[in-house]
């Protein structure tokens, strides 16, 4: 006989055990579960067919450091990739070398956002007043000839060296392709801006859209090509902040450009860290047969290195006067109310029916053709299909989102405008 005592033990004993009988056994769940994580490890690490989707595993080609891809980062590869960057140009050929003006390396940064301009539509010959295939110069002369005399065109004067523009046109173009984007781009900028030298309309369309490629690291990303003689890197200092850093270094960019193109907010500025400097002033030619506008750089020497570009509307019949103009100092304004000057109309501050949108970037003539004229400017517009046509007063129209970017670029009584018929 049981103790007093010793019941609800038993009792509890018993319950136990009974409990135990009606437990399931899990042990074959747990072991398919072990076994279904230990495939579904094997089939994420080990090959798959998406691996050959930027070319094959290991290839140079792939893992170059700006590649042609369209996307910002490295497919997986059997080593460690090197980083890319969307610059659309096609990747070095295996075996090419690592260029001296290689991308500089770095952990962290991003891609800036801006900027993929799309070009205007090239004109057919003859369509557009002055749309000859020809390539304006800065200085406002424009060498006449067909497309078809490009081929036998010297190059005197061509950065780079000589021979003829098709030789030049291919030597810039190779260099980008096996990662010489300093040299690339001087010789292709050269070429673009001469005087002298003579791109057809397509031709002068291939060197935008691959130098534009260039420039979306170069330039307005936080990352920056060693040696790249239009920028530099800055050490944060205590106590700074955007606008004293652009003060303190005298490089002509308004300091809105330095926050976009560094991604760095101005409130997280830590000293000791490393920003990128552009050298500035940036400037800016409008070629009216074209309706569009090109944004440069000018280099130690003075030479004008190619950046980006814009389309732009132009004044109705023709009004846009043909000259150089400077950015007014004090003259840029974000919301600007707007009156009519034919009309009298008044247009107030976030007015959806402003016609220049939401930027004011006014123009002062500096040349004997400018120098008398008044009320001109760049500035946006509510009717975006204007962009490619004459449609404004007189003024420079670009699409909203790209006078944005414009308006951070182009420094009051610094930048200028060029207007080339």
């Amino acid at each position: 006989m049981a103790l007093g005592s010793q019941l609800p033990r038993e009792g509890m004993s018993r319950r136990y055990m009974a409990s135990r009988r009606r437990q399931p056994k899990r042990w074959p769940w747990v072991v398919l579960v072990l076994v279904g994580a230990g495939v579904g490890i094997w089939w994420m690490l080990g090959p798959s067919s998406d691996d050959t989707a930027d070319g094959p595993a290991g290839d140079p080609s792939v893992m170059a450091a700006a590649s042609g891809s369209t996307n910002t980062a490295a497919a997986p590869q059997a080593s460690t990739p090197t980083r890319r960057y969307d610059l659309n140009l096609p990747a070095p050929a295996p075996g090419s070398g690592t260029s001296t003006n290689a991308l500089a390396s770095g952990s962290g940064a991003t891609l800036a956002p801006q900027p993929k301009p799309s070009l205007p539509a090239i004109p057919a010959p003859g369509n557009t007043p002055g749309s000859s295939n020809t390539t304006p110069a800065v200085g406002g002369t424009t060498s006449s000839t067909t497309s078809g005399a490009t081929s036998g065109a010297t190059s005197g004067g061509t950065s780079g060296g000589g021979g003829g523009v098709s030789q030049q046109l291919a030597r810039g173009m190779t260099m980008l392709e096996q990662g010489q984007y300093l040299e690339g781009r001087a010789v292709l900028s050269a070429l673009l801006f001469s005087k002298t030298e003579r791109l057809s309309l397509r031709e002068q369309q291939q060197v935008r859209e691959a130098l534009m490629g260039v420039n979306r690291m170069a330039i307005f990303s936080p990352e920056r090509l060693s040696s790249d003689p239009l920028t530099e890197t800055y050490t944060i200092k205590s106590g700074d902040n955007y606008s004293k850093i652009a003060n303190d270094t005298r490089n002509q960019v308004p300091h809105q450009f330095l926050e976009l193109i560094n991604q760095v907010p101005a409130t997280r500025l830590i000293p000791g860290k490393k920003l990128k400097l552009v050298k500035g002033p940036f400037h800016a030619r409008v070629i009216k047969s074209q309706y569009l506008m090109d944004v440069y750089l000018n280099g130690p020497d003075g030479s004008p290195t190619y950046i980006t570009t814009f389309p732009v509307g132009l004044g109705e019949d023709d009004s846009t006067p043909v000259g150089k103009w400077v950015v007014t100092p004090g003259s840029k304004t974000f919301n600007p109310s707007w009156r009519n000057a034919h009309t009298g109309e008044y247009f107030a501050p976030d007015d959806p029916k402003n016609p220049v949108g939401k930027y004011w970037i006014a123009l002062s003539g500096v040349d004997a053709n400018t120098a008398n004229k008044q009320s001109y400017g760049i500035h946006g517009t509510i009717d975006p299909d204007s962009i490619g046509k004459q449609r404004s007063m007189g003024c420079i129209r670009l699409r909203n989102e790209d006078v944005a970017l414009v308006f951070k670029m182009l420094e009051g009584g610094e930048s200028t405008v060029l207007v080339m018929p």
